[in-house]
């Protein structure tokens, strides 16, 4: 299937989604543009990303580009883990859609570097809807991400990204926060540089956690790249070479000459347009397949992993 066919399935659905107090998030495509532009309205204020008839991006809080550096983690051999079980595997071959919860703190100085509440709150809720469309664009069809909880955290930005992942994944405050709103995933918003997240073969409550930058583009896909860490995505095979005894070789993103996937990285010292596309063989772009089978395919281990993480605070909806 060409992009423009799942552009079309996302657009079927409604192009608007209203919320409490006139807030909203509005899908649509420009005519000739490949992929879906998304709008989201909070607290009064807006954000998001518009593709062009070309497909390229603009980000409307017209943040600085940014060149992309990400640390994913292999977490502590120690913690938990959850088997993706054989009802996830059928979930993924008939799918019923899994609600992953999320929650996103940020400190003071990236409210304050945003522009106050209502700037940095719209950014990460149009994070989040941007997610969204990026897995139906890459049929994605049985997992979405709700954002049950966004509010400031009382932490200084005085720690390296591995250590503000670190105590993300061990503080009390947190924990309560993370207990009281059901969250199956937790994320951290910066102003200082921080590209983290766990990035597990197996899963567990523990495991879901990720930092990320507010000053990056919206456009760079950071947060759905780091999100999509948590469920066990990988960066392309050209970035981290292969992982022996991997159960998930195919969990890969995909690069050419002009693009790369949202898991991807160009070679060094060059850059490749991102597009709004998790790797997915089935999905073609400019008659390029967007994946391979077996080996690039991260809308597959999203598919697969969706269920199980969803189930990490099991909702009472």
């Amino acid at each position: 299937m060409i992009i423009e066919a799942a552009v079309a399935a996302i657009l079927a659905l409604g192009a608007t989604e209203w919320r409490n107090g006139g807030d909203y998030v509005h899908h649509f495509s420009v005519d000739g543009s490949p992929f879906v532009s998304t709008v989201t309205r909070r607290l009064g204020a807006v954000n998001g990303v518009l593709y062009d008839a070309n497909g390229h991006p603009r980000d409307l809080d017209g943040a600085a580009p940014h060149a992309p550096q990400c640390a994913s983690v292999e977490p502590p051999a120690a913690l938990p883990a959850d088997p993706v079980t054989a009802a996830a595997r059928r979930r993924t071959v008939a799918p019923e859609r899994a609600v992953i919860d999320v929650m996103e703190l940020y400190t003071f100085a990236a409210e304050n570097g945003a522009g106050g509440r209502a700037q940095i709150e719209v950014k990460i809720a149009a994070a989040v809807d941007l997610l969204n469309a990026t897995l139906q664009q890459s049929q994605v069809n049985n997992v979405s991400f709700r954002l049950v909880y966004v509010g400031r955290i009382d932490r200084e930005e005085t720690l390296s990204q591995m250590q503000f992942l670190t105590w993300l994944s061990n503080d009390a405050g947190v924990a309560r926060l993370r207990e009281e709103h059901g969250a199956d995933l937790v994320g951290l918003w910066t102003e200082a540089d921080a590209e983290i997240a766990w990035a597990p073969r197996s899963f567990a409550r523990s495991t879901g956690f990720h930092v990320i930058c507010r000053r990056y583009p919206l456009s760079l896909q950071l947060f759905s790249h780091e999100v999509a860490h948590n469920l066990g995505a990988q960066h392309n095979v050209e970035q981290t070479g292969p992982v022996a005894n991997d159960p998930y070789p195919f969990a890969r993103g995909i690069r050419t000459a002009n693009w790369m996937t949202v898991m991807s990285y160009p070679p060094a010292g060059e850059w490749r347009e991102v597009l709004p596309v998790f790797s997915n063989p089935e999905l073609s772009h400019d008659g390029v397949a967007l994946g391979v089978a077996g080996q690039a395919d991260n809308a597959r281990m999203i598919r697969l992993a969706g269920p199980v993480v969803a189930e990490y605070y099991p909702s009472a909806d």
